[in-house]
């Protein structure tokens, strides 16, 4: 058996604009309409969050929101490994 061998990706490395990014949301948004799971919306957003550099930012405010305690996991972003 041939092994393939991937490279690890992320979609944070084509998100440069904010072009780029409100066409990645857009993309997203569209896969929710039509598949029904609003949970990639927050994956997305935190996508968005770290291509800006500001996750850390984005995790504090949520946490504050949320009443604190662990961090969740956070879910694979869309198009990883896991998919």
């Amino acid at each position: 058996m041939v092994k393939t061998e991937v490279e690890p990706w992320d979609v944070i490395d084509y998100l440069h604009s904010d072009e780029d990014q409100v066409a990645y949301l857009a993309a997203v948004l569209e896969g929710v309409v039509k598949e029904g799971d609003p949970e990639f919306v927050a994956v997305a957003l935190v996508d968005i969050a770290r291509a800006r550099g500001i996750e850390g930012a984005l995790e504090k405010e949520l946490h504050s929101q949320v009443g604190g305690g662990e961090a969740a996991a956070r879910p694979e972003p869309v198009g990883s490994a896991a998919d």
